[in-house]
């Protein structure tokens, strides 16, 4: 089989690799069709791989079809569709017995701690697979991990009905949170930088941009919600000494979410957290959503594969790496097809 291989920082190449077998009777061998193109796998192409050890196969975001099975495997059979759950816990320690998994002491992820599933064939526990309908397009497959994420942020921050959201953010994390959100029924506003973004983002169904940039921001939002401020806010790409901002922008009991971090030049004063009774979450990868995307998919109003904006043969994938790189505000969700023709 084939695998796409980083052999050190920015040199990718689509070489011949071991055909992966089943070692363990729970063991499944999967078929690989569709994977996206993730910040992990990015991080990787540019040199950080565990240990430094090259070549490294990428690919968190993985799914393809049943290809043969262990002697202990009943719930999946050759030719099912499958979604691969990436992340590898303990199952034992306090945190994965209450389904808290991604705060696992031994977490381990596909594609950043262990190597990936951009190759034509990949053995996994059949634990780690989540059956998909059969009717599904591969892109459709592949938005069902990154989606997860976003699952876990609009937990994270309790988002309700009718709410007003703000995102921070408007590259695919926040254009997936909209998607979301439209479909939970929030109001949502994307905050982002780049005009030909958040013109993205007004076209999927925003109820307002804003450039963050703008002087008028704290006040646009002010004008947005009449004055009573935003009742969530997630930060998907902390910008440094933005943090007071958002918080002036929070209504009294809202609850801000952060999916990343960035130094404070000054020290942040708690006053404002008491006087407004705010919570500031952190929110790390997620933990047993799966099953909730698939559901969110299957009712049929979400599209996630509009967020699609180009997709490769695998062995284009240097192609696909360096796109992104040269032109981000239009790559959203890159992916990449094995094993047929797309």
């Amino acid at each position: 089989m084939r695998a796409v291989t980083i052999q050190k920082a920015l040199q990718m190449e689509f070489l011949d690799m071991p055909m992966p077998t089943i070692q363990q009777p729970d063991e499944v061998l999967i078929k690989v069709r569709i994977a996206g193109i993730t910040a992990s796998d990015r991080r990787a192409w540019h040199g950080s791989v565990p240990g430094d050890t090259f070549p490294f196969i990428p690919g968190k975001n993985v799914a393809g079809e049943v290809a043969s099975i262990g002697m202990r495997v009943l719930n999946f059979h050759p030719g099912d569709r499958v979604a691969v759950d990436p992340m590898f816990s303990c199952g034992t320690c306090k945190y994965c017995l209450t389904r808290r998994t991604n705060l696992c002491p031994s977490l381990s992820v596909m594609g950043i701690h262990r190597p990936g599933g951009m190759a034509e064939y990949l053995t996994v526990p059949a634990s780690h697979l989540h059956a998909l309908p059969q009717n599904w397009t591969w892109e459709r497959a592949a938005m069902v991990e990154p989606f997860c994420s976003v699952v876990h942020l609009l937990e994270r921050g309790s988002a309700k009905q009718g709410e007003k959201m703000l995102v921070i953010g408007a590259g695919t994390i926040g254009l997936m949170l909209l998607t979301a959100a439209r479909f939970l029924g929030l109001e949502t506003v994307i905050a982002g930088v780049l005009p030909s973004r958040l013109q993205r983002a007004s076209e999927m169904g925003a109820s307002l941009t804003v450039n963050i940039n703008d002087p008028d921001f704290s006040k646009t939002l002010q004008d947005w919600t009449d004055g009573k401020g935003v009742d969530l806010i997630i930060d998907t790409v902390s910008l440094k000494d933005f943090l007071p901002k958002l918080l002036e922008a929070a209504a009294p009991g809202g609850r801000l979410v952060c999916s990343s971090f960035a130094d404070l030049s000054q020290p942040l004063l708690p006053s404002v957290f008491v006087k407004k009774e705010l919570q500031l979450l952190g929110a790390r990868l997620y933990s047993n959503k799966f099953p909730q995307v698939i559901s969110w998919f299957s009712a049929g109003d979400m599209q996630p594969e509009r967020l699609v904006s180009h997709s490769f043969d695998a062995s284009d994938a240097s192609d696909a790496f360096r796109l992104i790189e040269e032109n981000p505000a239009d790559s959203r969700r890159v992916l990449l097809f094995f094993n047929s023709p797309h």
